[in-house]
């Protein structure tokens, strides 16, 4: 809606000493009133009205996968679960997760969590990007030296 997880995922991805790293963004293509009566065909997986690169529904190219989310009543964007539900190769992988909110993000991780776990996939870092307005810049910065730190080449 404003933008925040988008530039957090730009400055994480600027910041990143690996040389492939690409942001792939999920978007919503019909009218957002739409949105609101497809939410449980979405979790199962249901990604018709979404425009995204088919590449990213498989992870068996990738050592190291980081996903971002929006926080919407402390849970994840809803598409999270469709798209973990959809895509392919991710027993064994590594994942590290972010989320951006403006006040409450209790149930973000666990759910995120949950739905990685029972594919087989592993959640190794996870971090919540708090602010109302906006995301502090330093708080990102941080984050991503202790991915380079963490995950080197």
């Amino acid at each position: 809606m404003g933008g925040r997880t988008k530039k957090v995922a730009e400055k994480i991805a600027s910041d990143l000493k690996s040389s492939e790293v690409v942001i792939e963004r999920i978007k919503y293509t019909k009218k957002l009133r739409n949105f609101f009566l497809e939410e449980d065909k979405i979790m199962k997986g249901d990604l018709s009205n979404f425009k995204y690169n088919d590449l990213i529904l498989d992870f068996e190219p990738y050592d190291l996968i980081v996903l971002g989310t929006p926080t919407y009543g402390s849970l994840p964007a809803v598409i999270f679960n469709g798209y973990i539900e959809k895509v392919k190769n991710i027993k064994g992988k590594r994942l590290i997760l972010f989320s951006t909110c403006r006040l409450i993000s209790i149930k973000t991780f666990r759910v995120l969590e949950a739905e990685i776990e029972k594919r087989g996939g592993k959640v190794v870092k996870k971090q919540v990007f708090k602010g109302f307005f906006k995301i502090g810049i330093r708080k990102v910065e941080k984050f991503s030296d202790e991915l380079n730190q963490d995950f080197p080449k």
